[in-house]
């Protein structure tokens, strides 16, 4: 702020000036904004695998304007892991899965962890049969090549249901028909693999 000084005549002689140090108040306001992000950051993430959580996967899924696939999965009998080998050895198996997860779908795809055991998959533009067997079956791959120690010979396996959704879709209504293509295939084939709740019309 400068203000001119001048003598009994008016005359300018000088200017008094106040400088206002703001770099405190500047560093406060980017530590205010990190904390913040920070902050967002931990809603929006699943605390044991690192991945979105559902509130935040739900709303990336109804945020986006594309049709995909919406792949629900669980993993098969996991009661029995956790009551047999202890919840340590179920939250390993879970943080397994995620990791599998980021590596073998885009970083495009939305991945999340919707509570428990169940994860869920939006891969956005998978539109026909062909390339959506080619990206779960990348993914089934890998889950197929998982080993734990402390487990020894039991062997993880998961049950998904895939939803083709157009792009007006809410994620409710990929969660409805997902989960019960996903249920009916445990029921009548008791589980390990995949189905789709409908094949669309398209090569």
């Amino acid at each position: 702020i400068k203000r001119p000084v001048r003598d009994e005549d008016g005359t300018i002689i000088g200017i008094g000036g106040l400088i206002n140090d703001v770099t405190k108040q500047v560093m406060l306001e980017k530590q205010l904004n990190s904390y913040m992000d920070a902050l967002k950051v931990e809603s929006e993430t699943d605390p044991l695998t690192q991945i979105c959580n559902r509130r935040s996967g739900q709303h990336f899924v109804d945020s986006r304007k594309t049709p995909g696939i919406f792949c629900l999965f669980d993993v098969d009998k996991f009661k029995v892991i956790n009551d047999t080998f202890g919840h340590g050895v179920g939250d390993e198996v879970l943080v397994e899965i995620a990791n599998i997860m980021k590596k073998a779908f885009r970083s495009s795809d939305t991945i999340m962890r919707l509570g428990g055991d169940e994860f869920a998959v939006f891969a956005a533009g998978v539109d026909n049969v062909t390339i959506a067997r080619l990206v779960i079956d990348r993914f089934f791959e890998r889950l197929g090549e998982m080993q734990f120690a402390s487990l020894g010979t039991h062997k993880v396996t998961i049950s998904m249901g895939v939803y083709f959704a157009e792009a007006d879709d809410s994620f409710e209504t990929m969660y409805k028909h997902a989960d019960e293509i996903m249920y009916k295939r445990k029921k009548e084939r008791g589980g390990n693999g995949y189905d789709f709740f409908e094949i669309p019309d398209k090569l």
